[in-house]
């Protein structure tokens, strides 16, 4: 785990991603497994018995340019994930309330990143910034 001034340089410098700080630590990976991740988000997202408003926040963490995210991700995902799923994924990510994200994500992050996401609003940003990821990764879908 990076500190915030390690995370800060590798940032500046390009190196990898750094994902939002869960408790007031920032982790870095490499873009594939930033890509693992982001399909098995989608997956857990579109089949668990019960939705976690959790896999929403992660995949908006992941790909915070939602819709405008890499082409080189969108053509992945679209390989590797069903459309079906992306779909449920989708249909999903959009049926969570901010009382649910409170109660399973929001009372585990950090004092800093509490304070970003805490309204209905914010959250309803959250949504739609999966959202988008998903319905890209759909119109790409599409195109093959």
């Amino acid at each position: 785990m990076l500190s915030p001034v390690e995370a800060r340089e590798a940032r500046d410098q390009g190196r990898g991603f750094l994902s939002r700080p869960l408790r007031g630590r920032w982790h870095r990976a490499d873009q594939g497994d930033r890509s693992t991740a982001v399909r098995q988000k989608i997956v857990a997202l579109a089949d668990r018995a019960a939705v976690q408003a959790r896999d929403v926040f992660d995949i908006k963490i992941l790909v915070p340019e939602g819709a405008a995210a890499r082409p080189e991700l969108l053509r992945w995902l679209g390989h590797v994930v069903e459309p079906a799923t992306v779909k449920r994924a989708l249909d999903r990510a959009m049926e969570m309330s901010f009382s649910e994200f409170e109660g399973q994500v929001l009372e585990f992050l950090s004092v800093e990143a509490r304070e970003e996401h805490r309204s209905k609003t914010q959250w309803e940003d959250v949504q739609l910034t999966a959202a988008g990821l998903l319905e890209a990764t759909l119109a790409h879908h599409r195109k093959t």
